[in-house]
C-alpha cells in the first residue's frame, strides 16, 4: 500500500515538475517508506518553491531527527517556528531534540513554549520533568510529573514510576513508596518498579519486605545482575551469608566484569570463614580494576579490597603477605589524601 502511494505521487510529480505540493507529498511518501535522504531531497525541492512553508520545514526536521542529524533538525524546527511561532508540535519536537543532546536549559525553555500553546499536554509536562530529573533538579521534576499525572487522572504508569523514582533520588522515601506502589498496581509485571521498591524498603529497614520485592522482580526478569546484587546486600544485612553469596554468584554470571560484586562476594566468604576462597575472589576484584590510581572515585574501594585481603591473609597465617597488602592499602589512602589536598 505504501509503495503504491509512492508510485501515485511519483507519477504525478513526473507530470507536474513545478509543483510545491507534489514535491512535499513525495517527501512524505519517501519518509513513510524509510527513504529518508530521498525524502530530504524532495522537501528541499518543495522549499525552493515555498521557502517559508511551515510543513516542509517541520517534516524536514523530523527526518533529520530520525537520521540522528540533530543540529540540522533543530535548524529546521527554528525555520518552521518563524512561520508559526506559537506552534505546539514544533516547540515540543525541538525541546525533545535539545534534551536528547544534553542542552537541558534550552530544552526546558522550549517545553515552556509548548506548554504555553497546550497547558494540559501530558507529554510536554512529562518530558520537561525528565529533563529536570536529568539535571538533578528533583523537586521541580516531581512537580512536573504531578502535572503530567493530572493530565491523565493520576492513572499513568510511567509518570507514577518516574515520580516515585525522582522522590527516591531526592531522599523522600515514604512518599516515593506511595507512588511506586500505585505504579505497580497499574502494571504489576514491571520488574524495574519492583526492584526500585525493594531498594527503597531496604533503606527504610524493611529487609524482609525488600526481599519479597526483589523476588517479584526476579520472577519477571531473572537476568538482571543489579537486582541479584541488591538482593545479596539485603541478605548480608540479615546475616544470611550463604544465600547472599548465591545472589552475588548469580550477578557475576550475568555481569562478570563488575568488581563491586566480586568484592562483596569476597567479603561474604570472609565472614563465612572461607578464607582461601575469599582470597581468590579479592585477587579477582583487584585484577578487574588494577589501575585504581587513574580513577580517584575508585580509590576507597581499592584500599578496602587490599585491607580486607590483608585480614584474610592473616587468618591464613601468611603474615608477610598480609603486611604487604596492608601497605598497599595505606599507599592508596595516602594518594587519595594527596589528591584531595591538591583539589582544594
Amino acid at each position: 500500500m505504501r509503495a503504491n502511494k509512492f508510485s501515485i505521487y511519483h507519477k504525478t510529480f513526473e507530470c507536474r515538475p513545478d509543483s510545491y505540493w507534489q514535491w512535499y507529498q513525495q517527501g512524505n511518501a519517501l519518509r513513510d517508506l524509510g527513504k529518508y535522504w530521498e525524502a530530504l531531497d524532495s522537501y528541499n525541492k518543495a522549499l525552493e518553491y515555498q521557502p517559508n512553508d511551515y510543513w516542509a520545514w517541520y517534516q524536514r526536521g523530523q527526518v533529520f531527527d530520525t537520521l540522528g542529524c540533530y543540529a540540522e533538525a533543530i535548524a529546521c524546527f527554528e525555520n518552521a517556528l518563524k512561520t508559526r511561532p506559537g506552534d505546539y508540535w514544533c516547540w515540543y519536537q525541538k525541546a525533545c531534540v535539545m534534551q536528547q543532546q544534553g542542552f537541558y536549559s534550552e530544552a526546558i525553555a522550549c517545553f515552556d513554549r509548548a506548554l504555553e500553546a497546550k497547558p494540559d499536554d501530558y507529554w510536554a509536562w512529562y518530558r520537561r520533568a525528565e529533563t529536570l530529573r536529568e539535571c538533578d533538579r528533583y523537586d521541580e521534576a516531581a512537580e512536573n510529573y504531578r502535572q503530567a499525572l493530572n493530565c491523565r487522572n493520576n492513572r499513568d504508569y510511567w509518570a507514577l514510576y518516574r515520580l516515585g523514582q525522582t522522590l527516591y533520588q531526592a531522599g523522600s522515601y515514604p512518599e516515593a513508596q506511595q507512588y511506586l506502589e500505585q505504579a505497580i498496581a497499574l502494571k504489576p509485571g514491571d520488574a524495574e518498579c519492583w526492584h526500585l521498591l525493594g531498594k527503597l524498603l531496604d533503606i527504610l529497614g524493611e529487609s524482609h519486605e525488600a526481599l519479597a520485592c526483589y523476588d517479584r522482580s526476579l520472577e519477571i526478569n531473572c537476568l538482571d545482575p543489579i537486582c541479584w546484587y541488591d538482593r545479596g546486600l539485603t541478605l548480608v544485612d540479615l546475616e544470611d551469608y550463604e544465600a547472599a553469596a548465591e545472589c552475588y554468584e548469580h550477578s557475576i554470571e550475568l555481569n562478570p566484569d563488575n568488581y563491586w560484586t566480586w568484592y562483596q562476594l569476597a567479603n561474604v566468604l570472609k565472614d563465612m570463614g572461607c578464607y582461601e576462597d575469599a582470597l581468590s575472589i579479592y585477587n579477582k576484584a583487584i585484577s578487574l580494576q588494577p589501575d585504581w590510581y587513574q580513577w580517584p572515585e575508585l580509590q576507597s574501594l581499592a584500599s578496602w579490597i587490599w585491607e580486607e585481603r590483608g585480614e584474610v591473609l592473616q587468618q591464613l597465617g601468611r603474615e608477610e603477605e598480609a603486611q604487604l597488602s596492608f601497605a598497599q592499602a595505606s599507599e592508596i589512602q595516602s594518594v587519595k589524601l594527596s589528591d584531595r589536598e591538591a583539589n582544594k
